[in-house]
């Protein structure tokens, strides 16, 4: 059984499109109510970004039919608890894009603190279902699980940093090269 790299790349291209998007959308929105806007936006690239990841989840776990409906409907509801932590997150990353270049220490502090929290939050949760996909899983379907969510987050956050700039800082560079960081 191999991992199916280019089902995990395929997604990461439809979030990065869909994180691209929603970061366009977001800039060019001029009308009367852009945090409605937003809001529906991040819905949409959550929604996409929830069924991009099923079908990589799909792809690579492969079950028996006795396992399958357990684990699929424990893995829509981590997901749905999940979504709300992004939500929360993207919430974050807007307050950051729309103050990144004017940033006072105050709002850098609330900024990472919050961010601190939901990474704390993501931790619980992943912990809290760790238990519950051992009930319906072997423990090498469990670490194989984690795995596939632990390379799909790893891949998301690539694909945010590349759309999130740098808080600004004078003499600072505005962005990393990830050519500097790789060298």
């Amino acid at each position: 059984m191999t991992f199916n790299i280019s089902k995990i790349i395929t997604a990461a291209a439809l979030t990065g499109l869909s994180l691209a998007s929603f970061n366009a959308s977001a800039q060019a929105d001029t009308g009367s109510n852009p945090s409605a806007n937003e809001a529906a936006a991040m819905q949409l690239s959550i929604s996409q970004l929830q069924a991009n990841r099923q079908l990589v989840v799909a792809e690579n776990l492969p079950l028996s039919d006795d396992k399958a409906g357990p684990f699929w409907d424990l893995y829509r509801e981590y997901a749905n608890e999940r979504a709300k932590l992004v939500e929360k997150e993207v919430k974050i990353i807007l307050e950051f894009r729309d103050n990144f270049e004017t940033l006072t220490d105050d709002q850098a502090k609330r900024i990472i603190n919050e961010y601190i929290k939901s990474e704390d939050q993501y931790n619980k949760l992943r912990k809290k279902y760790l238990s519950k996909f051992r009930r319906v899983l072997s423990e090498v379907e469990t670490l194989r699980y984690f795995q596939i969510e632990n390379k799909l987050d790893d891949i998301i956050s690539f694909e945010v940093s590349q759309v999130i700039p740098l808080a600004y800082q004078d003499g600072a560079p505005e962005q990393v090269e990830a050519e500097t960081i790789t060298q």
